[in-house]
């Protein structure tokens, strides 16, 4: 790994950190909009495990969450909402995909907090290692309860508290923050395509969380499998338009992960 300093902040050079980003990509543009999770999901674009069925992954989210955010702890305020057209589900299945990570985790816990109550612990499950046998694959199951549990307009959110590889990373909902535009992804396909060119230059500069990482454009082009079983250019809602990640310029791979990272929506006037 190499590092130095550039405007005040870190920067890195690793292909162990650029992998990770995208599975962070993946894991916030879904969670943002879970019909483009459940399509995915039907049409077999997730990662096959022992459990590859069409009732494991319309009963589940899948949450991919690499080496990097694991090491960097990261705040992660992602909205939570049941799978499926129901509101009245009285659980939530969890399965998170540590597939890509060369260390499984030798502990891996979910606990639900009351915000009410100083987030004091409600409920948790846990896991002494994940199954190989299942490539990488754990699933937690929670109640929805009074305590953990918000209504934000139209939709469910729950509130917990993610402890993976020992490492806190929060999960978590904010009441102010806009509701996802019906065309948030034809939003990001239009402003992607009209900015895409291919760049002579390999360095590209990301933001994530006060941290400029250098990393390489040959690697950002969808190292993670991942990241390529999911999008391997296809980046739709209900339109039939594809992206080819591979092709992202500079500018545009430092836009959207610290778009990502901000929870901004992109807007029509970024793209005037």
């Amino acid at each position: 790994m190499m590092t130095h300093q550039s405007d005040g902040a870190m920067a890195m050079q690793s292909e162990n950190t650029v992998e990770p980003l995208f599975q962070l990509l993946v894991h916030k543009v879904t969670i943002e909009n879970f019909d483009l999770m459940r399509d995915l999901a039907r049409r077999k674009a997730l990662p096959d495990c022992p459990e590859d069925s069409d009732d494991f992954f319309e009963q589940g989210t899948v949450l991919f969450l690499g080496p990097f955010g694991q090491a960097a702890g990261l705040d992660l305020q992602l909205w939570l909402c049941p799978n499926g057209d129901r509101e009245d589900w009285d659980a939530l299945t969890i399965t998170i995909s540590n597939e890509g990570t060369e260390d499984l985790p030798d502990f891996t816990k979910l606990a639900l907090l009351d915000s009410k109550d100083g987030m004091k612990e409600i409920s948790s499950c846990e896991t002494v290692g994940i199954c190989r046998a299942k490539r990488g694959y754990v699933r937690f199951f929670f109640n929805w309860t009074e305590h953990n549990i918000l209504r934000v307009g139209s939709r469910l959110v729950l509130k917990m508290e993610m402890r993976f590889l020992r490492r806190m990373v929060q999960l978590g909902s904010e009441p102010t923050k806009p509701q996802v535009s019906s065309t948030f992804h034809q939003d990001v396909f239009d402003y992607l395509s009209d900015n895409f060119f291919k760049s002579t230059t390999d360095r590209v500069f990301i933001e994530v969380t006060g941290t400029r990482i250098v990393c390489s454009k040959a690697l950002l082009s969808c190292r993670s499998p991942v990241f390529q079983r999911m999008f391997a250019g296809n980046f739709r809602e209900a339109t039939s338009e594809t992206i080819e990640l591979s092709d992202l310029d500079v500018d545009t791979a430092i836009l959207l992960l610290s778009w990502i990272q901000t929870d901004r929506q992109i807007s029509r006037s970024l793209r005037d």
